[in-house]
């Protein structure tokens, strides 16, 4: 029985702290309780076994008497157990009451914090019932202070700009009776000028008549071009309405004005055969020989000249485009430049760059610089420069010759006196043409006396003005 009690006593220690949490304050003094009713009815079992050790019909009485010192220590122990038990259990209690009064005298302190809130929130309400009072009558008294200030600021202000517009109107009232007098000079003097003109002529009715010389020279071509026997009457025309133009031309002295400009571009553009755009690019030259137009112009005109000859060409209005090619070198280059076509180009390096770089010398800049930025400028232009090979001439007291690129080829002249590198040039062109006769020489320069006798060789001429529309 011992044995098992023990046996029984450990299995339920080991299944209670292995199955078990760890206790609350209220599993330990449950469980204190039911150790003490354990207890006492082991006492009781303990107290009837000792009983029946003391009886001395029990045989065993030594053993049993062993067994009740076993026992009795046990029951020690045990004792001992319950006592630390009930002690936890007290501490366990203590702790919680103190814990319990600890928690009360929080949420006392909360709700008192809670009231003094309250408070504090109803005396803000009132407060903020106030201060809103307060803002709404400080607005309005704002508004009506900045309104009253407003009106008294426009008013001062008005003030002065009335009396100033009061004085100017009597200023303008004064005006208008010196403006009335001044009309009348005004008046009196264009009737004097309007009565000069009619012994004397006037600008806009001479580019007027200019207009109509060059309406009756594009016909004149017109007809020429599409007579199949025009009338030798129709030369010594062509160079009286010639004359007659040059002469309009220096009776203007100076650049024609915008609007002759835009009537001149919207003929060239309104062209549609080479004939009569030769004869534009004819008049061109004419006008850049008198200085009748400014450089901006001279070179518009020759772009639009280039262009409107390549839409005839690119749409075959004209039907004989080598012969039309020779007339208008540079869209003959600009051809070769695409591979389309093949010309060499002899470029009067001097002359050019005087076109070209006019700014440059008038701040004094060196011919030098200038013969680098004409060769710089044409190795850009050429740089794919197809079937076109450009020899560029300055004078030089010795001959020789350096490629700026595979296109490009700069000669000094050498030789002496004025004049060398246009000896130079026409030396190659006659050169080239006697071996090649079919090849296209271009010559580019302002120079009428070089360019009369290139064309006498067999060469194109063309201005440096015109080659200037190509950059």
């Amino acid at each position: 029985d011992r044995e098992e009690v023990q046996k029984l006593g450990l299995e339920r220690m080991e299944a209670g702290a292995l199955d078990r949490p760890a206790p609350t304050d209220a599993e330990r003094e449950a469980a204190a309780k039911q150790l003490a009713k354990d207890f006492n009815w082991f006492l009781q079992e303990l107290h009837g076994l000792v009983a029946a050790a003391d009886d001395g019909t029990n045989v065993g009485g030594t053993r049993l008497r062993a067994e009740r010192d076993e026992l009795a220590n046990t029951l020690a122990g045990v004792e001992r157990e319950l006592k630390q038990e009930r002690g936890q259990a007290a501490k366990a209690r203590e702790a919680l009451e103190s814990r319990n009064t600890q928690l009360q005298e929080k949420v006392d302190a909360l709700q008192k914090q809670v009231e003094r809130v309250r408070k504090d929130a109803d005396r803000a309400g009132a407060s903020q019932h106030t201060v809103e009072t307060e803002l709404a009558e400080l607005r309005a008294t704002l508004e009506h202070q900045v309104r009253e200030g407003v009106e008294r600021e426009l008013d001062a202000r008005r003030r002065p700009w009335i009396a100033t517009v009061e004085s100017r109107n009597d200023e303008v009232a004064r005006a208008n009776g010196q403006g009335a007098e001044l009309l009348a000079r005004v008046q009196q003097e264009l009737a004097k000028q309007e009565q000069h003109d009619r012994h004397h002529g006037n600008r806009a009715q001479l580019e007027a008549l200019l207009r109509q010389f060059q309406d009756a020279q594009v016909r004149l071509e017109t007809a020429r071009q599409q007579a199949l026997h025009p009338l030798a009457s129709l030369d010594g025309l062509a160079e009286d309405l010639r004359r007659e133009s040059l002469r309009l031309q220096k009776q203007l002295k100076g650049p024609v004005s915008v609007a002759a400009f835009d009537d001149l571009l919207a003929r060239i553009n309104a062209v549609t055969d080479a004939g009569s755009l030769t004869t534009l690019r004819e008049f061109v030259g004419q006008g850049a020989e008198l200085k009748v137009w400014d450089v901006a112009h001279l070179r518009a005109l020759y772009a639009a000249i280039d262009h409107r000859f390549c839409l005839l060409l690119d749409t075959f209005v004209e039907h004989n485009p080598a012969a039309a090619l020779r007339r208008h070198p540079l869209a003959l280059v600009r051809r070769a430049m695409t591979g389309q076509d093949c010309c060499s180009l002899y470029i009067d390096g001097h002359n050019l760059s005087h076109v070209l770089y006019e700014e440059h010398f008038a701040r004094g800049g060196q011919d030098a610089d200038a013969r680098k930025l004409l060769g710089d400028d044409l190795v850009k232009l050429f740089l794919n420069g197809g079937e076109v090979g450009v020899r560029l001439y300055f004078d030089g007291p010795k001959r020789s010759e350096d490629a700026l690129s595979i296109q490009v080829q700069r000669i000094f002249s050498g030789g002496q006196g004025p004049h060398r590198a246009d000896r130079a040039i026409l030396e190659d062109v006659a050169g080239r043409l006697n071996l090649t006769p079919e090849a296209t020489c271009i010559v580019v320069s302002d120079d009428k006396d070089l360019l009369s006798q290139a064309s006498l060789l067999g060469a194109l001429p063309m201005r440096s003005q015109e080659f200037a529309a190509l950059l």
